[in-house]
């Protein structure tokens, strides 16, 4: 994953996935320390432990990436929109 975040450029991340706990989290801990910057979009993520484990995650997220980096799917273009340039001949 880290060769093909670094031959594209991306300079962020949105994660979304079934096991908020594990994939998820590591995915976005390993992003802040080091590659893209990291965003956890929370309601479209899960945990096959259930919701209790996926809230726990997301609690371990904020306090270790920041509250600010976890958004909701609602959120996720106003606060990209400004990060990620329009491709070319896009309308503006």
């Amino acid at each position: 994953m880290v060769r093909a975040v670094d031959e594209r450029g991306w300079t962020d991340l949105v994660l979304c996935g079934i096991d908020t706990d594990s994939c998820v989290y590591d995915t976005a801990v390993a992003a802040y320390h080091g590659g893209p910057t990291p965003w956890i979009v929370t309601d479209a993520c899960a945990s096959t432990g259930g919701a209790e484990v996926h809230e726990t995650a997301l609690l371990l997220a904020r306090r270790n990436i920041g509250a600010h980096q976890l958004l909701t799917v609602d959120q996720v273009a106003d606060v990209l929109a400004d990060r990620v340039p329009a491709p070319e001949g896009a309308c503006a």
